[in-house]
């Protein structure tokens, strides 16, 4: 599929899981994901301008990059279907979900992973950030994509820098628009020590759900999911998505400290 990697096929599984890169990622992010939850089918989303699309204008827009996402999914509605997306993939995440539940098919569940709630930030960053390739190098290297030791590489930087650079503006443009909450839970994992992104900060999530919200924290800063992805958290809250329980679902040891909003 143009939009989206199978990582391992699961014919038996009970749900899907769509997982969307961060600013500057690409689907080979979530390579192994495939193996590590054994019960589920993993998507990764490829993102125009990198990998096999590197031929193919990089997106400038969030809303427009979720509609193309949103209509690859579709056709996997035939079993429930949660998101994953972390930073600017959390959001690219949320309106993909909110283009589903237009089309009559909600998702079961949305994983926010290190991003501030869309609607605390409206436009405020629009414009401000510095998309010389050295600073957003610099911002490359903060998330934890690379090694600044490659960057110095300037045949990489030719390849890298655009796409990353599309990404942040991106990232820097996307406004938040009004609409019904999401007929889905929704739950966010921060790094306990990222600098930009709090569990505070993640706590209005809640208003944009029906369903309820709940945050984690996870070991780690900007990108923990490098180290410590949250897959058994997933596990754990996913599973009333392919089969609903009268139980909630359990807190995942090692996941950190719930905070319920």
């Amino acid at each position: 599929m143009r939009w989206l990697e199978r990582t391992t096929p699961r014919p038996e599984a009970g749900w899907r899981l769509i997982c969307f890169p961060h600013e500057g990622g690409s689907a080979r992010f979530f390579d192994t994901w495939g193996d590590r939850l054994t019960g589920t089918e993993v998507y990764a989303v490829r993102y125009p301008g990198r990998g096999p699309r590197s031929d193919e204008p990089c997106p400038t827009e969030v809303h427009q990059l979720a509609a193309a996402i949103a209509r690859a999914v579709l056709p996997l509605a035939d079993r429930p279907v949660a998101l994953f997306g972390h930073s600017l993939g959390a959001w690219v995440a949320f309106e993909t979900a909110r283009w589903l539940q237009r089309a009559g098919s909600p998702v079961g569940h949305l994983f926010a992973s290190g991003a501030h709630a869309p609607q605390t930030r409206t436009g405020l960053g629009a414009g401000r950030t510095p998309y010389g390739h050295d600073a957003v190098a610099a911002a490359l290297v903060e998330i934890g994509g690379r090694d600044g030791r490659q960057l110095l590489d300037p045949a990489l930087r030719r390849m890298v820098l655009p796409y990353v650079t599309a990404d942040h503006r991106m990232l820097d443009g996307y406004v938040y628009r009004q609409g019904p909450p999401l007929d889905c839970p929704v739950t966010t994992v921060v790094g306990v020590s990222d600098p930009h992104v709090t569990p505070r900060d993640t706590a209005a999530w809640a208003r944009l759900t029906r369903h309820g919200h709940r945050g984690y924290t996870a070991p780690g800063g900007r990108l923990y999911l490098t180290a410590h992805p949250p897959l058994r958290l997933i596990e754990a809250v996913s599973a009333p998505v392919a089969a609903p329980v009268a139980a909630p679902a359990p807190v995942p040891a090692g996941a950190g400290a719930p905070h319920r909003s």
